[in-house]
């Protein structure tokens, strides 16, 4: 049962969510709940979570403020902004704090339960790779720290993130690399790189402004063609009709 805590100044937003959700059936056990960042954070620096759902605007302290303090002390803990709020400002703060999920007060029963379904997958997938670590005799563990890094060096500078790129960091052959992070991970690279860049197109294209051509440079595309073959193909939708869809509940 992975542990997390909800942040939400509004009390029947908060309350709703947390006694009338399936949170268990998902495999969530919600922790505790605040009514803003400040008593949030206090709780976090003693204690230990996986997910962190917060609203972004609350007294005392906002979802970005805790996002980023979260970070420091636990960057590992996943944050996902629960907003009625869709801008600019917020979605780049949000990607600056690593955080890659919104939810959107409008947000339907099934839709919410779909996206902690993809969570929980996230963390499952994370959890069978940190015993696999521990499992693992002394030698491994440099395998283990070379894997870690990849992942860090992709979050940090996707755009740039490809094979052959990051084999050089770590100066190994990118077949070699490409089996090692199969085995570590249970995932292919090019699969798990992949579902970064549509994750962050998807992000940037609901909540920002950004041009097509703009986002499919910033996800590491050279062109926006190859950019939108890739989006269509992964979400089944080009990414200018995907832009457009209406918020749920609109």
């Amino acid at each position: 049962m992975y542990r997390f805590i909800l942040v939400e100044d509004d009390f029947h937003i908060r309350n709703g969510l947390g006694r009338f959700f399936p949170w268990n059936t998902l495999g969530f056990h919600l922790v505790e709940s605040f009514e803003n960042g400040k008593k949030a954070l206090d709780f976090l620096r003693v204690n230990k979570v996986d997910v962190v759902l917060t609203d972004i605007r609350m007294p005392i302290m906002g979802g970005l403020t805790l996002a980023r303090e979260l970070k420091k002390i636990s960057p590992e803990t996943q944050v996902i902004f629960l907003t009625a709020y869709r801008s600019f400002d917020y979605a780049k703060e949000a990607l600056d704090c690593g955080v890659r999920n919104y939810i959107v007060k409008s947000t339907k029963y099934d839709d919410l339960l779909t996206i902690f379904t993809e969570i929980r997958k996230d963390l499952d997938g994370k959890k069978a790779f940190s015993e696999k670590k521990n499992e693992s005799p002394p030698e491994p563990t440099v395998d283990n720290r070379i894997i870690r890094k990849i992942l860090s060096s992709i979050d940090a500078d996707l755009p740039h993130a490809s094979l052959q790129h990051l084999a050089d960091s770590v100066q190994m052959n990118p077949v070699y690399l490409s089996r090692l992070f199969k085995e570590k991970t249970g995932i292919n690279f090019s699969d798990y790189l992949l579902k970064k860049k549509m994750e962050t197109a998807a992000l940037l294209l609901k909540e920002t402004d950004y041009s097509i051509y703009e986002i499919s440079e910033m996800t590491g595309y050279s062109n926006d063609k190859n950019f939108s073959r890739a989006f269509k193909k992964f979400y089944g939708i080009p990414p200018a009709n995907y832009r457009h869809i209406p918020p749920e509940g609109t």
